[in-house]
């Protein structure tokens, strides 16, 4: 009888990289983690320029909007009655890529009911209370305009504008 063989550990010269012609060993290891690192370097690279070159290149402008008490625009008073006053919030954002200072009139039916000027940081947004009241029955259009430069008697060409129309109820 011959005596049971003991399994034999594979040498160096039998791991399966060995027995393709190439070494194994720490050479393989730094030549995988080299190529690795470029392929993520040049990935991380890639995705950085898409994301810088294809940002949009934005005209400036200016947010000229109006909310009621609770913070919506469609939330803002549409029905006074005579006497009775109301406050709506007139909201300017400057994207204009420097300070602005603004005109803002209110008027209704041509007339010139309030004016106030603001100057804005550009990427801040100021929030002005404006109050109003019902002074006759009717329908009221009440034009809310914003100027960049100081209105002359007319209130033709307005930068922006904003307009609402009011029943004032007996």
């Amino acid at each position: 009888m011959r005596p049971p063989e003991e399994p034999t550990e594979p040498s160096i010269d039998e791991s399966p990289a060995a027995t393709d012609g190439e070494p194994a060993g720490p050479e393989s290891s730094y030549v995988l983690t080299t190529i690795l690192v470029l392929i993520l370097v040049a990935t991380l690279g890639g995705v950085g320029y898409a994301a810088l070159a294809t940002s949009p290149d934005t005209e400036p402008f200016t947010e000229f909007y109006v909310v009621g008490e609770t913070g919506e625009a469609a939330a803002y008073p549409s029905t006074l009655s005579v006497g009775e006053t109301a406050e709506i919030t007139v909201g300017i954002t400057n994207h204009e890529g420097q300070e602005l200072t603004y005109t803002l009139v209110m008027a209704a039916d041509g007339e010139r009911l309030d004016e106030q000027t603001l100057t804005v940081d550009d990427g801040e947004t100021v929030e002005e209370p404006i109050t109003f009241f019902g002074d006759e029955p009717g329908e009221k259009r009440l034009e809310i305009l914003l100027f960049r430069e100081p209105p002359g008697e007319t209130l033709d060409e307005p930068y922006r504008d904003l307009r609402l129309v009011i029943e004032i109820e007996e």
